[in-house]
C-alpha cells in the first residue's frame, strides 16, 4: 500500500512485461508491450473511509474491476474490465484489497483484482 499512498497515477505491468490498457470503448480492458499509451496511465484513489482499499481510474473515467467471467477457460483469474464510477465513498465487500497479489490484467488475476 507504501507504493500507492504518494502516487497519483500509475502504469501496472504485468510478469510478462505487458502493460494493462483501457480500451476506447470504455469497457474493455488489454495487455500491451507499450506503456505509453494514454490507456496504460491509471489514476490512483485512495479511499479514505476504508483504509487499506483503492481505486484505479482510466483515462476514461472508468474504474478497474474484476468481472466473474473467466480470464481463460479452465482458469482461476477473471478477466478484468472498466466499470462505471461507484456511486458512494466506500468499496463493496468485494472490493479490492492491496497486498493480496493479484495482478489485474494477467493470467494469474484474481476476483479480488
Amino acid at each position: 500500500m507504501e507504493l500507492f499512498k504518494s502516487a497519483k497515477a500509475v502504469r501496472l505491468r504485468s510478469h510478462h512485461n505487458k502493460y494493462l490498457v483501457a480500451e476506447e470503448d470504455e469497457e474493455s480492458v488489454r495487455q500491451d508491450r507499450s506503456g505509453s499509451s494514454r490507456g496504460a496511465r491509471w489514476t490512483v484513489e485512495l479511499v479514505d473511509r476504508s483504509p487499506g482499499h483503492l481505486r484505479l481510474k482510466s483515462c476514461y473515467g472508468r474504474y478497474l474491476s474484476a468481472s466473474g467471467e473467466p480470464f481463460l477457460l479452465g482458469m482461476t483469474g477473471r478477466r478484468v474490465l472498466q466499470a462505471v464510477p461507484p456511486a458512494r465513498t466506500t468499496l463493496p465487500s468485494s472490493g479490492s484489497r492491496c497486498g493480496t497479489g493479484s495482478r489485474p490484467g494477467s493470467r494469474r488475476a484474481a476476483a479480488t483484482s
